[in-house]
């Protein structure tokens, strides 16, 4: 008999997938932002070429793909987060997988270094927006240094609270920083 564990785990007769490894986050299960990582290097490489190979077919295209080239843990210098801004502050994480709720994370090994070390002050950079609700921060780790583009509703206006906002940035090592497409710093 074959199952599937609400939270990925297959089973066959009671017994994990043998393509089922430990994942190295201790937000996985938890945190939305990964699905895969329990997934063996084997297992997850024809995975995504098979995601791949099924788009391109759904469009008529027969192409050659080759196989996933994988990056190691500490490569990814992209992120989307979303900060649930609050009068206290900020929480800075990813959405559980399908819910609202938000999980914080202060690490993810994913992440490259410049950005994965400053997600603390990252929060802080949302936190001084000012106002309420959620805002996405979507980071870059450049050769200059974070570019941070922030989507938000309800933000705090006028001299003041840009001034928060730019003394966060320079806090967090921020080199841009843009807010609703505005720059800001």
């Amino acid at each position: 008999r074959f199952r599937i564990e609400p939270g990925g785990d297959a089973h066959i007769d009671g017994a994990p997938s043998p393509d089922r490894q430990p994942a190295p986050c201790r937000h996985f299960g938890t945190c939305g932002g990964c699905v895969a990582q329990h997934m063996a290097p084997a297992l997850y490489a024809g995975w995504k070429r098979g995601i791949v190979v099924e788009a391109l077919r759904q469009h008529g295209i027969a192409a050659e793909v080759a196989p996933l080239v994988a990056l190691g843990p500490g490569t990814r210098r992209r992120a989307v987060l979303t900060a649930s801004r609050t009068p206290d502050g900020a929480i800075l994480g990813y959405h559980q997988r399908r819910s609202d709720a938000l999980v914080a994370i202060t690490e993810c090994p994913l992440l490259v270094p410049a950005i994965a070390t400053r997600l603390p002050a990252l929060s802080a950079v949302a936190a001084a927006l000012g106002g309420t609700g959620e805002a996405r921060l979507s980071v870059l780790a450049t050769d200059a240094g974070l570019d941070v583009a922030i989507a938000a509703d309800r933000v705090a206006a006028g001299p003041a609270a840009a001034m928060r906002l730019a003394k966060a940035a320079a806090a967090a090592g921020v080199s841009r920083v843009t807010l609703n497409g505005q720059p800001m710093v």
